[in-house]
């Protein structure tokens, strides 16, 4: 007589399910949740991109997971028997550019600066001269700030609220 056995695990095969992000350009980072399916408890799951391994945690159903910036990942998750699947995410949707200076007028004395940005309000801007002095907007009216600026040159750097930059030169002559 001849005993066999047949393990389970190897017949159980992970299968990753459902995906969810936050797509909106005003979360950073992006939460990523997806949901494993497995007869065995899992190893690990985790995601890998540009050399960055990122694993995710459990959460509720599924695993969860801060995704820092954009970039073409592969998920995977590994069981205790060895056991993968793997899936392809590309996250694409957090804003990384700085606001955009669309005009520069003068006019009674103040630097009108026109900006735009991907979303809406929070951009500030900032003129450092020459000397490291710094001046801020004095007044704003919409997406245009004044500063009230001696003569001189200046590097001008606009900031908006998720954080990303800008910057430029200007001369007031």
């Amino acid at each position: 007589m001849v005993a066999a056995s047949v393990s389970l695990c190897a017949l159980s095969p992970i299968k990753l399910g459902e995906m969810r992000s936050n797509p909106s350009p005003t979360s950073r980072p992006v939460v990523l949740t997806t949901q494993v399916k497995s007869a065995f408890p899992l190893r690990e799951v985790h995601l890998e991109g540009d050399g960055q391994r990122i694993p995710l945690s459990p959460a509720g159903s599924g695993y969860t997971a801060d995704i820092p910036r954009n970039e073409h990942y592969l998920l995977t998750a590994v069981g205790n028997n060895g056991q993968r699947d793997s899936q392809k995410v590309t996250i694409d949707c957090i804003d990384t550019a700085g606001p955009r200076l669309l005009t520069i007028e003068t006019c009674s004395g103040r630097v009108w600066a026109t900006l735009q940005d991907d979303l809406a309000g929070g951009v500030s801007i900032t003129a450092t001269g020459e000397d490291g002095a710094t001046y801020d907007p004095v007044d704003r009216d919409g997406d245009c700030l004044a500063l009230s600026l001696p003569l001189g040159h200046y590097t001008l750097t606009a900031r908006d609220q998720l954080g990303n930059l800008s910057s430029g030169e200007l001369t007031v002559e």
